[in-house]
């Protein structure tokens, strides 16, 4: 039996789509287009699974959302400060932003990217690993007595909060990263 035409196009897309790999503009990072024809994009289009959402395209969704996201800086594999991003065990994708309510007074000293200036995604191939990421950051935090955040894990995707913000306002990240992914966001840790 031969393959129809309508599968065979269908099967060579979907091996072009999982074959294809991004190769990251070297140097610093970059921001997040803020266009209104990306945020229109993201806000009609239905959600990805997590393993299709950049961590580019979760930016984008958050703030298309309302949240207060400024400042985004999406990371390469050279410019990513916790040198994981491409690497064996690491994440697929990273960006980090400021959110405008949290007062530059309560992180002082802090660069930009930082998560207590606002927050972070990290994008991994699965569930496992965001959660075993989220777990040891939570660990090292109830440990050290140094980092405190609030992580949450949607399918393949570990959102990271600063612990300035309030518990509202971290579930209103976790939901607006719920409607993104199409799964619910759950506390890591916790």
């Amino acid at each position: 039996m031969t393959p129809r035409p309508a599968a065979v196009a269908c099967a060579a897309l979907l091996l072009t789509a999982c074959s294809s790999t991004m190769t990251p503009d070297p140097g610093a990072p970059s921001a997040v287009p803020s266009s209104s024809a990306a945020v229109a994009a993201s806000s009609s289009a239905p959600a990805a699974t997590p393993q299709a959402l950049t961590a580019a395209a979760l930016v984008s969704g958050l703030q298309a959302a309302g949240l207060p996201v400024t400042g985004a800086i999406v990371y390469t594999a050279e410019s990513d400060p916790n040198h994981k991003l491409g690497r064996p065990g690491g994440y697929t994708g990273k960006a980090a932003w400021s959110d405008s309510r949290v007062p530059s007074a309560s992180a002082p000293g802090r660069n930009p990217g930082d998560v207590k200036l606002g927050g972070s995604v990290e994008v991994f191939p699965d569930v496992a690993g965001a959660t075993a990421r989220g777990r040891v950051i939570q660990a090292f935090s109830q440990a050290s007595g140094l980092l405190g955040e609030y992580d949450y894990a949607a399918g393949g995707v570990l959102l990271r909060l600063s612990d300035v913000l309030t518990p509202t306002q971290a579930a209103g990240y976790a939901a607006a990263l719920s409607k993104l992914t199409g799964v619910a966001a759950v506390p890591v840790g916790k």
